[in-house]
Formats: structure tokens, C-alpha cells, sequence
């Protein structure tokens, strides 16, 4: 990214969207997706579920160096009893359509779903869940992507 001094830029959210305080009371299960810079903020959200709720994440990434905090990643997991599937490869490897991630999730269809990340991964995501019927007040998304205008 070349931003010249004294480009104009404007900087949006959070907007209390993407929280645990969303998750569907009594269903138990969420999925969280993150790719990218996407995987921090579920870092965050995933300390935030109480112990009723079982977490399956799944990290999409195109190479190895792009996973960021998988340490950090891997040991609140364990802590938490909650499963990281690592989707390292192109989207050719890893689509993330219903039929792919219900290999990894098969409760996908019965979780609320929690995505974040840039706008194709989100998109993906979305359609996936769409697919398998999941309610539009159980899929919860944030675009992390710098937009340029």
C-alpha cells in the first residue's frame, strides 16, 4: 500500500457486531473463521463464550507464514477445549463451501458462525452458510480489508 502524505483516509468500527453477547442462547456450538489479519479478533471473541458453547476454528490461509498467532492460538484452544483446523493452501485446496467445511465442522449447519476477514473469504463463508440454511441472525461477519477509493 503507497499512500502519499496528506491522503485522505477514514477509518470505521467496530460497531458491536461481531461479540460472543450475539451468539445464539442454548444452541452450543459456534465456528469461527478467520484469514488474515481476520484471525486476531478471534482471539478475542474466543475468551469470550462461557463453557457451555464448544468452539471449532478454522484459520484459511494461502501459506505457512501467513498464520499469525497460531501459538497464542493453539494454547487458548487448548485451554479452552476448542478444536483449530489449519486451512493452509489456495483456495483451490480449501474453497470453504458447505460440503469442504463440513468436513472439518459437521455441525457447521447447527453453530452460530462467526467469519472475519477479507471480503472473498467472508463471501465464501456467507454463501456456505446460506447453503446449509443457517439463519441470518446466526452468521456474523466483519471485512477486514483496506479499501481504497
Amino acid at each position: 500500500m503507497d499512500l502519499k502524505p496528506g491522503t485522505r483516509v477514514f477509518f470505521e468500527g467496530p460497531f458491536g457486531i461481531f461479540t460472543a453477547g450475539k451468539v445464539t442462547r442454548g444452541l452450543g456450538h459456534v465456528v469461527l473463521v478467520g484469514g488474515g489479519v481476520g484471525i486476531a479478533p478471534l482471539l478475542a471473541l474466543m475468551d469470550d463464550f462461557d463453557d457451555s458453547v464448544d468452539i471449532d476454528v478454522l484459520v484459511r490461509v494461502s501459506s505457512e507464514d501467513q498464520i499469525g498467532l497460531n501459538n497464542d492460538l493453539d494454547i487458548l484452544a487448548k485451554k479452552l477445549g476448542a478444536q483449530v483446523h489449519y486451512l493452509v493452501g489456495s483456495r483451490k485446496k480449501h474453497p470453504m463451501t458447505a460440503k469442504d467445511i463440513m468436513k472439518y465442522v459437521p455441525a457447521f449447519r447447527y453453530s452460530d458462525v462467526y467469519v472475519c476477514g477479507p471480503t472473498p473469504l467472508v463471501e465464501a463463508v456467507r454463501e456456505a452458510a446460506i447453503a446449509c440454511g443457517i439463519p441470518k441472525g446466526r452468521f456474523h461477519a466483519e471485512i477486514f480489508e483496506f479499501h481504497a477509493n
